[in-house]
């Protein structure tokens, strides 16, 4: 058994060591310091890419996340090929997840003849198995359709 001279602030609390009004003197030997290891284990990264043209306001997946997998997601981004003149886009990346689309970054605002549009997610995340990472396009005008193309930075975790 190990004795406690000093209690370290908040101990007693978290561990509920109270009882009948008395804090015991002694911990069992098995009570030891850890690490969070998470980082450790978010090491193993790849990419992850894939593309979709919309023609219409919609919300589409380009990314699903395999059955049996947890996947976390240290950058989620979404760029459209150089733009047609007279044509604009607006869109935002995020994540279906139960048919509910929810967006992880603010819309790219819109881009115009012969530039690119980039929507980047810097807040990573989780996705679960069976939820995509998707684009949300909140406005297209020119008439075309708009190739857009997805890149994810993640570390995979079987279930």
């Amino acid at each position: 058994m190990g004795v406690i001279s000093n209690y370290p602030r908040g101990l007693i609390p978290l561990a509920g060591l109270r009882d009948m009004g008395e804090v015991p003197r002694n911990l069992a030997d098995t009570i030891a310091p850890t690490i969070d290891v998470t980082e450790f284990l978010l090491v193993n990264r790849e990419t992850v890419t894939a593309s979709l043209s919309l023609s219409s306001l919609n919300s589409a997946g380009l990314i699903p996340i395999p059955a049996g997998e947890l996947w976390y997601v240290h950058q989620w981004s979404v760029s459209t090929d150089a733009m047609a003149a007279g044509e604009t886009v607006e869109f935002s990346c995020g994540v279906i997840q139960d048919g509910t689309y929810v967006a992880t970054a603010r819309p790219n605002g819109q881009t115009t003849n012969g530039f690119r549009s980039e929507c980047v997610s810097m807040n990573p995340f989780w996705a679960i198995a069976g939820s995509e990472l998707s684009v949300r396009c909140n406005g297209i005008t020119g008439g075309g359709s708009v190739n857009f193309i997805g890149a994810a930075f993640i570390s995979r975790f079987r279930a």
